[in-house]
């Protein structure tokens, strides 16, 4: 009895140790596999004949190679040898899509592909397939980008824009890298009355992409400027108000434009009540609203070795002020600057300061000229460099020309012509700041 236990305890072990075996053997095949269909399909194949993914791997692979070298030739490039070539390559493509497609018949890359091979055929009925096997793949997955990308082209040329909107919002959710690809079709969709309510709607559900249509506006042809207020103004009246980033887009594409007078009649529109009572020829002169970027605010540098900020004066924490602390030696300061659109005319430069600046040149307050045809020379007021240990008041007389000067930029800049005037330190506060005409 115990030589039979034995014997069947062994041959137990045995059994397991080969299943066991047999087991781990298809788990490190299957992985292997998996892994090589989408580095070596054809070495996947060789291990797994029939592998869904290695099939479908190597058709797109061909697709792709395809796309490359028809985007390298020249419209006139022919060939005698190429038609019998494609076909070729065209029935083996469409050999791996299918057989990949028995093996694994929700396949969406496959149903693509085969998408794409009907696309060429001249039969009508075909293209019709081609469109539902592109419309299924969408189905089965939306990140099949090549099939989404197809159907928005396809309908934007039936002018169909509605469904065209709803791809591109597909697309743009799981590829916002193509945006360069779609914004321009999206651009050209919204021009008219009855795609600019489709976009709105789209738009007031608030889609993550919403914001590159507006940075895409400089690149793109566009019939009225104001088309974009207008979308802006009504998105302002849903629960997904525009941003300060589309604002500033937008506001860019009317600077590029040199549509100065509709682009701070654009940044209005969006300040609050409060904010409308600080606007003058110079707005914010108090520094009562952190800056955010808008052009027609205050825009403090990004970049600068310079702690500039706005804060209290000293012994008055509630009272705030452009505090700019340098450190010693600093070097790097850039600008504080803010856009300003003023007629021509003589006007006054009013403001107060205190604190101290040591180094070989100081800080001045300069009003540039922008848009013009021809340059105009910098208007600069009154250095500030040394000791203030009170606030004290300066102001500076200056001219707005009748020509070439429609906007202006008003700029806080530390006055070095060389490197070695470069190196400055200490820390100043700068107030009351006002633009008034000249009696």
């Amino acid at each position: 009895m115990n030589a039979k236990g034995n014997e069947t305890s062994w041959l137990q072990i045995g059994a397991l140790s080969i299943l066991t075996l047999a087991l781990l053997w298809l788990v490190l095949t299957k992985s292997v596999v998996a892994y090589l269909a989408k580095t070596s399909p054809a070495i996947a194949l060789a291990i797994e004949p029939g592998d869904a993914l290695a099939l479908s791997q190597l058709a797109d692979t061909e697709m792709k190679q395809r796309q490359r070298v028809n985007s390298n030739k020249s419209d006139n490039e022919t060939s005698n040898i190429e038609p019998a070539h494609s076909a070729r390559t065209d029935a083996q493509v469409r050999s791996w899509a299918e057989e990949s497609l028995r093996q694994e018949p929700l396949n969406a890359r496959a149903l693509r592909i085969l998408g794409q091979l009907t696309e060429y055929a001249k039969d009508d009925k075909k293209r019709q397939t081609s469109e539902q096997l592109m419309k299924t793949a969408l189905r089965l997955s939306k990140r099949e980008s090549i099939a989404v990308y197809w159907l928005i082209r396809t309908s934007y040329a039936r002018k169909d824009h509605q469904t065209a909107i709803s791809n591109i919002d597909i697309l743009l959710r799981s590829h916002p890298s193509l945006t360069e690809y779609t914004m321009p079709l999206l651009v050209r969709i919204f021009q008219p009355p009855e795609g600019q309510a489709l976009i709105e709607k789209v738009f007031a559900s608030n889609p993550p992409w919403r914001w590159r249509f507006f940075r895409e506006l400089r690149k793109t042809p566009i019939s009225d400027a104001r088309m974009p207020l207008l979308l802006l103004l009504n998105l302002q009246k849903t629960a997904a108000p525009p941003t300060i980033r589309e604002i500033r887009f937008y506001l860019t594409f009317l600077h590029r434009r040199k549509l100065y007078q509709l682009a701070y009649y654009s940044w209005l529109q969006f300040l609050s009540r409060e904010q409308l009572e600080s606007v003058g020829p110079l707005f914010d002169g108090s520094f009562n609203y952190e800056p955010n970027g808008l052009p027609f605010a205050w825009r403090l540098p990004q970049k600068s070795k310079a702690d500039i900020k706005i804060t209290g004066r000293p012994n008055e924490p509630d009272n705030p002020a452009l505090s700019i602390e340098f450190g010693y030696g600093n070097d790097s300061y850039g600008k504080v600057e803010q856009m300003t659109v003023l007629d021509p005319g003589r006007y006054l430069f009013k403001g107060s300061y205190m604190g101290t600046v040591k180094g070989r040149r100081g800080l001045l307050w300069r009003i540039v000229c922008v848009g013009g045809n021809k340059w105009v020379k910098n208007i600069d007021g009154p250095t500030f460099k040394g000791r203030a240990l009170k606030w004290k008041s300066f102001e500076f007389a200056f001219k707005i020309p009748d020509v070439n000067c429609p906007a202006q930029r008003v700029q806080l800049i530390h006055d070095a012509r060389t490197k070695s005037e470069q190196l400055i330190s200490g820390r100043v506060w700068y107030d009351d700041l006002q633009i008034m005409r000249a009696r």
